[in-house]
């Protein structure tokens, strides 16, 4: 079995010397530029995983939130990143976290890339489409290219795995697809199985006699193995550690909670927006349009299939979760719901794109060296593509363009209110946002009772997480029963929760004197003058 063209691989100039190294730099500058200025600090998961791996390096950070003393599904990239935040501020963290994961991206991409093209400036022109295509959509809400957090490494990883794959060399693809695991389980395994899946495809479809001749032996197979299992063992304990629990029955309500309701975004087909079905349609139609008819290498052939493969993954997805709602209606929704934990549509979601990116940006590459003889003109036209469609990019609105959902001025606020906490109360005090809950541990730098954002992954601290919402809920209720909540009132909600730091924007009214206040917010604190530092 050969993946490659003898021929070119691996000495192709397009995969070494000055070109190969230029185009892998602009590749990297192009994402730095994308994440940097197209999602502001603290991007939209950052907040969750920073303040995950500041606490796992300083567990006395923070230790009376329920977030961050849960599991550790996302082990690797705590213990990886953790440590900036020992000597650097979490917005300092953010940026040097985006610059040093960005870099096994920028290498799995652009090698990916190469292999299937045999051209290096293919990684650069399709970036650019890919920036284009996240920025105008998705399916299940997946991304690659914002913020960081342990996915971004972790498809870096796995599109590095798969470029080993296409030269035959299965033991250091082993070692990277176990990585792409232990930086994130989901992303990881997927990714394995569609790989694992394209090759079996490949094989049943290839030529008896050329597969004999390049299928690897029993020593490469075990020791492709064994670097598979050790590098993919930290994410694989970690994750089982935070999925697995003996009460069935808890961690059937954790699951519900997460599959219908946290989560339901990212984990429910019925629950996306038709809009997305018509995009991610429309991605893969095009896709198909761009797959040539005759003369495929093999290469091509079997990335196809890995394509492939993730759609079925995701079709089969689409299968178990289809059905009546509430999601309890669902015939057999126990088994069926904790299949749908684990994402299965996630990786379909971001490879179509990729796959479409990749073959639009090869053609359009062919076709500029078909259409002017000049390299001054081919270089040219790839420098004003590339930068036209990055800044395409960067200007279609999106979500992730404003992570506090707030305006200017009114985000100042938010910063304002949540800076005078940190100043004036205690370290050790417990804070509660109502309304706005966004990155009140990285600005207040305090522990919070509970926040939506912020949903553990074990069954038990999910459980706990939901309870405490509603304590929220039924308070609320039983205070407005007169229109008003009085100063006592917010002092029963102190000792319900232990919380004495109370972050207010459209609560109200209250019987008592905000201890501190602007246009937008107010705070509160109860309890003993002890939550006041001195």
């Amino acid at each position: 079995m050969s993946l490659s063209t003898p021929k070119t691989e691996p000495h192709s100039p397009a995969l070494a010397g000055v070109g190969f190294w230029s185009a892998l730099l602009c590749a990297y500058g192009l994402l730095v530029l994308f994440s940097l200025l197209r999602v502001p600090i603290p991007g939209v998961n950052e907040p969750h995983y920073l303040c995950k791996a500041k606490h796992f390096w300083d567990p006395s950070w923070c230790s009376r939130d329920i977030f961050l003393t849960s599991s550790n599904p996302h082990l690797v990239f705590y213990a990886t990143f953790g440590w900036l935040t020992k000597y650097f501020s979490l917005d300092t963290t953010a940026v040097m976290a985006r610059v040093i994961g960005l870099v096994p991206l920028a290498v799995g991409w652009h090698l990916l890339c190469v292999r299937l093209s045999q051209s290096a400036w293919t990684s650069v022109v399709s970036l650019s489409i890919f920036f284009v295509l996240q920025s105008a959509g998705n399916w299940s809400g997946e991304w690659l290219v914002g913020g960081i957090e342990s996915k971004v490494i972790a498809y870096g990883l796995l599109f590095w795995a798969i470029s080993q794959v296409i030269i035959l060399r299965f033991p250091s693809s082993a070692l990277l697809a176990g990585l792409a695991i232990s930086f994130h389980p989901v992303v990881g395994v997927w990714g394995t199985l569609a790989t694992v899946m394209a090759t079996f495809g490949f094989v049943l479809l290839s030529d008896k006699e050329n597969i004999r001749k390049n299928v690897p032996g029993v020593k490469v197979w075990g020791l492709s193995m064994f670097l598979f299992l050790v590098a993919a063992s930290p994410g694989l304990i970690s994750a089982g550690m935070a999925v697995l629990n003996d009460d069935q029955e808890a961690s059937r309500i954790a699951t519900v909670l997460q599959v219908g309701h946290r989560l339901s975004h990212h984990l429910d087909p019925m629950k996306f927006p038709k809009v997305a079905y018509r995009y991610f349609a429309a991605m893969i139609f095009v896709w198909i349009l761009f797959i040539p008819k005759r003369e495929v290498r093999e290469s091509d052939r079997w990335w196809n299939l890995l394509i492939l493969s993730s759609l079925i993954i995701a079709a089969c997805g689409v299968w178990i979760g289809w059905g009546p709602r509430p999601i309890k209606e669902m015939p057999g929704y126990v088994w069926r719901i904790s299949a749908l934990k684990f994402y299965p549509f996630r990786l379909a979601d971001l490879m179509v794109p990729v796959a479409l990116s990749i073959a639009v940006g090869k053609s359009f590459l062919s076709w500029i060296k078909k259409k002017f003889a000049s390299p001054a003109k081919q270089t040219g036209s790839v420098i004003c593509c590339t930068l036209l469609l990055t800044w395409s990019g960067l200007v279609i609105p999106g979500s992730e363009q404003n992570p506090s959902k707030m305006s200017v001025s009114k985000r100042q606020n938010w910063i304002e209110a949540c800076q005078w906490i940190d100043d004036n109360t205690e370290k050790s005090a417990l804070v509660y946002s109502f309304g706005n809950q966004w990155a009140v541990k990285w600005y207040c730098d305090r522990a919070e009772y509970v926040n939506y954002k912020d949903c553990p992954q074990d069954a038990k601290s999910i459980i706990a997480w939901n309870r405490r919402r509603w304590a929220i809920v039924l308070w609320k209720k039983q205070s407005f029963l007169d229109g008003r909540i009085s100063s006592e009132e917010l002092q029963e909600l102190t000792k319900i929760t232990e919380a004495t730091i109370f972050i207010c924007e459209r609560l109200g009214p209250i019987d008592q004197k905000p201890d501190f206040q602007n246009s937008d917010f107010r705070v509160y604190v109860t309890g003993t003058d002890s939550s006041l530092a001195e």
